[in-house]
């Protein structure tokens, strides 16, 4: 991070983070199924900068993933 001419490039902890996540698979035909899951992160993050200033976060990320499976 570049801020007022001071350079911050160093891991930090930061704060908290949480995840949660639900699935479902429902079978079609035979050895066929369909799946669906959602994952979802959340963080909230305090960062000291090189010049006495912090930066504040709080980023979502949401993930969705669709697929079809196979079983012999």
């Amino acid at each position: 991070v570049m801020i007022d001419g001071g350079h911050t490039s160093e891991y930090q902890a930061a704060g908290f983070a949480a995840q949660g996540f639900a699935g479902i698979n429902v079978d079609i035909a035979g050895p066929w199924s369909a799946f669906l899951e959602y994952k979802a992160t959340w963080s909230d993050l305090t960062l000291d900068l090189e010049n006495g200033a912090t930066l504040d976060l709080e980023p979502w990320t949401h993930q969705f993933i669709l697929g079809a499976s196979f079983r012999w």
